[in-house]
């Protein structure tokens, strides 16, 4: 009994309805959540559709509709959402932008807080040489990584949802996930 209970753990005798006794665990499972990380690609991500869409309302509201008007992971992607948001509204009145109307809105945005920082952000984004405003196809990537980088960051809170949850639903929601993106392969593979 005692080289039992040592390799083992302590017994715990059950109550006279249940007749079998139990091995308690000396440490209780503990599973981890899944950090949220954003990669670097996602910051390059949207320089360039940031650059894209102040030449083309086209581009602006393609991204909106693929990735939406919400879509930000930490307050680093904020910046880029308060631009997108001056812009939406520039675009509800106007056809057409350029750089001195997005320096413009930048303008507005160091007025209303207080500080230069957009104004610096929005020479950054104009400035960039390495990207072309004019390769469309630049710009269909980009919305790409960001559609992957969307499934992504579902799938972590999915995952995390299912490990910090009770409920039976959030559960099968992520076992049904984790089917989709677990590839089984044969041995010969």
């Amino acid at each position: 009994f005692e080289s039992l209970l040592k390799d083992f753990g302590s017994l715990e005798f059950r109550t006279a309805e249940k007749t079998i006794d139990e091995v308690a665990p000396t440490k209780e499972t503990i599973i981890k959540t899944k950090p949220i990380v954003i990669k670097r690609k996602v910051f390059i991500a949207y320089d360039v559709i940031l650059k894209h869409i102040i030449y083309s309302k086209d581009n602006f509201f393609e991204f909106k509709n693929k990735i939406g008007m919400e879509f930000y992971l930490d307050s680093k992607l904020i910046m880029y959402f308060e631009f997108m948001k001056k812009m939406e509204i520039f675009y509800a009145e106007n056809d057409k932008m350029d750089e001195v109307d997005f320096y413009e809105i930048a303008k507005q945005l160091d007025v209303a807080n207080d500080t230069t920082r957009y104004t610096e952000f929005a020479n950054r984004i104009v400035n960039n040489v390495l990207i072309d405003r004019k390769d469309n196809d630049e710009f269909i990537q980009c919305l790409n990584t960001l559609l992957d980088c969307l499934k992504d960051l579902n799938d972590i809170r999915s995952y995390n949802k299912a490990i910090s949850s009770k409920d039976d639903e959030d559960i099968k929601t992520f076992e049904t996930i984790r089917k989709q993106n677990v590839k089984i392969m044969s041995k010969e593979d």
